[in-house]
């Protein structure tokens, strides 16, 4: 029993399918492109609306083009999809200008994230120190005002700013390697 993968795998339904439907049709020949399945084998497959709105599967059994599957995994909800027409009907996901997150599908990491999910820049909340030394006078600007500091050494920290991490603005993939 395994997780069986095939690289850049891409198809069209040869026909509509509803929210219940336990197999799906490929178009004629494509469904050599995906992983030949042994009992307890599957792979996952997701299906993917011109909108944007996805729905991830596993796929249990391959018979040609008929994929068998078992639907709403991975936290994704049951969806009816009309077959492809390979223009209004498919689309990947628009990744120009982001950077690929590898989703982490329940690891304690970027918690709540959904698959496929777009995410904003951020900076890892931090503080800064400024000290003078010595003598004379020191004006300085700061988040929270302006202050003049005096013949002692003093230290002022700034107000702390920024979320949970530092990160690029990015998208969030499933990672699949062959073997």
């Amino acid at each position: 029993m395994g997780i069986k993968l095939a690289n850049n795998a891409i198809s069209r339904l040869s026909g509509n399918i509803t929210n219940s439907a336990t197999t799906i049709t490929l178009i004629s020949g494509d469904g050599a492109k995906f992983p030949s399945l042994a009992a307890g084998d599957f792979f996952p497959l997701t299906l993917v609306k011109a909108s944007g709105d996805l729905e991830i599967v596993r796929a249990t059994a391959r018979s040609g083009d008929t994929i068998t599957v078992q639907r709403a995994q991975e936290g994704t909800a049951a969806q009816a999809f009309l077959a492809g027409n390979g223009s209004s009907t498919f689309n990947l996901p628009d990744l120009r200008g982001e950077f690929i997150r590898g989703w982490a599908d329940g690891r304690a990491v970027d918690t709540g994230r959904a698959f496929g999910s777009a995410q904003t820049d951020d900076f890892k909340s931090h503080q800064h120190n400024q000290q003078h030394n010595g003598t004379g006078t020191q004006s300085t600007q700061m988040p929270s005002g302006g202050g003049t500091l005096g013949t002692t050494t003093s230290v002022v920290l700034t107000t702390a700013t920024g979320g949970a991490e530092t990160r690029p603005r990015n998208v969030a993939l499933l990672a699949c390697i062959k073997t």
